[in-house]
């Protein structure tokens, strides 16, 4: 009897083969992966740069008013640092309420540069009228989600966003460079950078729309002044406020106003700069007698009406306030 034998298995080819084909399946998969994982960290750290809009600015709708929150509105200025630790109030560094520096968020009663008096800045007379008075100051921490157990606001690649803010305090760029710059770089092939424009949350006081009605019966003159609060690190309160205001430069007749549209404006008793800006926000307006001939307005006889009024973002958008000599 004759025994056939049949042999089995892979001849080195197929080996080859199979071998080869396991090499590309594991290598399209790792590629994949590693695609989806820097998509997903590359939406955490955009998702992140809107957190930081909203922490900086938000605008909602309220009642059918606009409201506006965040950083600007609280503070008058764009955060200090050259990081994010005025928003995430996470670094012992950046501190508040001791000796020279910002003070948290309080009711506190504006000063102002006595425009047509002594020429000195001074508070107002608030005792029997507290409706001067304003809620301003820090309240962080404004970036509170996406915050890391350590207080750090960080990328999806685990680093730093790089800030910067310009030196006249009225804009605020963040960036993410993302894995050592390699990404967001491979897929932009650049940095990615957002920014808080000054036009985006100041306006020019010459955008301001206030008219002072003359309805009193008698011809008169008078002073404006918007009250303005910026918060910075400094030892006296009333380095904190800024004055914009201006005289109607001629006296308003009996039933006739005057709009500011046509007013010279100054910035406590200076001219006027491009860098002196009105930030969005609450704030006072003073319509005060312009008889007077010095000392303090003690908030009263010398003030003939006032009027907290919020600064809409866009030089387009602010409403007519009116004022009404007495």
């Amino acid at each position: 009897m004759r025994l056939t034998y049949h042999q089995y298995g892979f001849t080195l080819l197929e080996l080859v083969l199979v071998l080869f084909i396991l090499a590309i399946l594991t290598t399209t998969g790792l590629t994949f992966i590693e695609n989806e994982d820097s998509q997903l960290r590359l939406d955490e750290s955009l998702n992140k740069l809107d957190l930081i809009t909203d922490a900086l600015l938000k605008e909602r709708v309220h009642r059918n008013s606009t409201v506006y929150a965040g950083f600007v509105t609280d503070n008058g200025s764009v955060p200090p640092d050259s990081d994010l630790n005025a928003l995430t109030a996470s670094d012992t560094t950046w501190s508040l309420d001791t000796g020279n520096e910002w003070i948290s968020y309080s009711v506190i009663t504006p000063y102002y540069y006595n425009i047509d008096g002594v020429g000195v800045t001074q508070q107002l007379d608030d005792t029997n009228n507290p409706e001067f008075n304003l809620y301003k100051g820090f309240r962080g921490p404004y970036l509170t989600a996406g915050v890391d157990t350590n207080g750090e606001f960080r990328d999806g690649w685990g680093q730093q966003y790089t800030v910067f803010a310009s030196a006249g305090g009225h804009s605020f760029d963040y960036t993410f460079e993302g894995d050592g710059a390699a990404v967001p770089n491979s897929f932009f092939g650049s940095e990615i950078t957002r920014s808080l424009a000054e036009d985006e949350w100041t306006i020019a006081p010459s955008a301001l729309n206030i008219t002072i009605n003359n309805n009193s019966g008698a011809n008169d003159n008078v002073n404006l002044a918007v009250v303005v609060f910026i918060n910075d690190a400094v030892a006296n309160e009333e380095d904190r406020w800024v004055t914009f205001h201006f005289d109607a430069n001629e006296t308003i007749n009996d039933g006739n106003n005057f709009n500011s549209a046509a007013a010279t404006w100054e910035v406590n008793g200076n001219t006027l700069t491009a860098a002196d800006r009105v930030p969005a926000g609450e704030h006072l307006v003073l319509l005060i007698d312009g008889d007077i001939t010095g000392g303090a307005i003690d908030g009263v006889a010398e003030i003939d009406d006032s009027l907290r009024f919020t600064v809409f973002a866009g030089a387009a958008n602010q409403p007519e306030i009116n004022l009404e000599i007495q």
